[in-house]
């Protein structure tokens, strides 16, 4: 089956991926803690019970396949009622796929943009943000993502896609 998209893989920045969410990271914004053994780097707030408060905080660890690019992907998700927290504990490198959606809400695979990120970043998906599954690159790797839940279907929506081919930079 041959790719109706290929996306070429960019590294991450703030502007370019301000339309999905927040990148996070490691760098600058540390502070000395812990009688100075230790530097805190603060996440940022996401909206969770106070939106609903039938939700619960769920933090998870994954453990991902590390794989090789190029890379045929063929689902995006999205968690329509908060936003989702994904950051690498073991990872060399991971990839995300993301777009925007239609007035229908489907995904706009005008908008679909592919990122390169490294090993001390991660990102926070706005709500309703269609995004690939977690691909770690190179070797099997540990992340932490935490999302708000009630527990339902509702938290998380799954949808086939035409074939999307993701080349390497």
């Amino acid at each position: 089956m041959k790719p109706s998209i290929n996306l070429q893989l960019a590294p991450i920045s703030e502007e370019a991926f301000a339309p999905f969410g927040h990148i996070v990271q490691v760098g600058g914004s540390g502070m000395l803690v812990n009688g100075g053994t230790a530097h805190r780097y603060d996440i940022h707030a996401f909206p969770g019970r106070e939106v609903d408060p039938s939700l619960s905080l769920v933090t998870s660890v994954f453990r991902a396949d590390g794989l090789t690019l190029p890379r045929m992907i063929r689902m995006l998700e999205r968690h329509p009622r908060t936003a989702q927290l994904i950051v690498p504990i073991s990872a060399q490198a991971h990839v995300i796929v993301v777009c925007s959606s239609q007035n229908d809400g489907s995904p706009d695979p005008n908008t679909l943009q592919a990122f390169h990120l490294g090993a001390h970043q991660g990102v926070i998906y706005e709500p309703s943000i269609w995004h690939h599954p977690i691909v770690a690159v190179g070797r099997e790797s540990l992340f932490l993502v935490q999302s708000w839940q009630d527990g339902t279907d509702r938290d998380c929506e799954i949808i086939a896609i035409d074939p999307v081919s993701i080349t390497a930079l």
